[in-house]
């Protein structure tokens, strides 16, 4: 592993990662002390995946917009571990977390975490990895929830629509066929596309590549 990413990225890239899986250690083993310390943060944000800065693209953004919210307001980060979920709380360099082991999904977890927290509101951090019932029970939840959309994730399990192996956009696909093609060749064989019965594809901005002219 090491020798790949020396070999594509340099010997810097190198030290970065190694910082980040000592980050993510710290980050594992702090454990919150006491509730009066778990009920600080007013908002809950919700990540699908791992927060793990050298996976790139949504975790580094976030990761790094956290931090500076961190020097004004206490943050807690729900994301999945491999059994369970973590609520991840920071407040400038003061870092611990909650290790909740019961729930059974991602809503149910976040209801906990919520409540853990004292959280009066829920900020869904992209909805890759997000099951659509679990954007249905979150949105039925009494607490406010605001969805950022980062990327193609609720159109399509790639994210960024980019056909394989054309390596074209697909101009947001809606043939089964080559859908299935794509997704094949992508390991992702077996997750159909997530887009809603009926659902039209965003309008691409005027002049963009890809776009599609507009009928009169």
């Amino acid at each position: 592993m090491v020798w790949r990413v020396l070999r594509a990225e340099g010997w810097r890239a190198v030290v970065r990662r190694t910082l980040d899986r000592l980050d993510e250690r710290v980050a594992a083993r702090a454990r919150v002390d006491g509730e009066r310390r778990a009920r600080a943060a007013p908002l809950l944000n919700v990540l699908g995946t791992a927060p793990a800065r050298r996976l790139g693209g949504l975790p580094t953004q976030l990761l790094a917009r956290l931090d500076e919210e961190s020097r004004s307001r206490t943050i807690a980060l729900l994301h999945p571990l491999r059994r369970g979920y973590r609520v991840q709380l920071w407040l400038d360099d003061t870092r611990s977390a909650v290790v909740l082991d019961a729930p059974s999904d991602l809503a149910s977890a976040v209801v906990e975490a919520a409540t853990r927290v004292g959280a009066s509101a829920i900020h869904l951090e992209g909805t890759g990895a997000i099951a659509p019932r679990t954007l249905r029970d979150l949105s039925t939840s009494p607490l406010p929830l605001v969805v950022s959309v980062h990327d193609f994730a609720s159109w399509c399990p790639t994210a960024h629509l980019l056909e394989v192996p054309a390596r074209r956009f697909c101009a947001f696909s809606a043939d089964a066929e080559r859908c299935g093609r794509c997704l094949a060749a992508t390991g992702l064989a077996g997750r159909p596309p997530r887009r809603a019965r009926g659902a039209r594809p965003p309008r691409p901005a005027p002049g963009a590549r890809g776009a599609r002219p507009r009928r009169r």
